[in-house]
């Protein structure tokens, strides 16, 4: 019975995070930056919750299916963190601005 308990609030878990990461989908990187830092620290928070009741589970493979769900999201909580620290890829990647820089190689 608790078994089941824990996998309900697993799936609850699951479900917060998919609506918190569709909600960051939806939102600009620059002008909703610190709403989507919010939905970050919230979606860290649940995977928390997730890696406590992770330790209840009894059974060898749902307990590895929920490693892998947890470490999933990890990556996606993270992913998500850089994007909006570092902005769209094409600002952060573009080199420094080099023309009127003079290099003077010379002995």
């Amino acid at each position: 019975r608790s078994q089941n308990l824990l996998r309900m609030a697993l799936a609850d878990y699951y479900e917060d995070l998919n609506a918190i990461f569709g909600e960051i989908k939806g939102l600009d990187s620059k002008s909703d930056k610190s709403k989507i830092e919010e939905l970050l620290e919230d979606a860290t928070e649940i995977l928390g919750d997730v890696e406590i009741n992770m330790a209840s589970i009894k059974d060898p493979a749902k307990k590895k299916e929920a490693q892998e769900k947890y470490s999933m999201y990890k990556r996606k909580i993270q992913a998500e963190k850089r994007k909006t620290l570092l902005g769209p890829e094409t600002e952060g990647n573009k080199g420094a601005d080099m023309s009127g820089v003079n290099i003077y190689f010379g002995s």
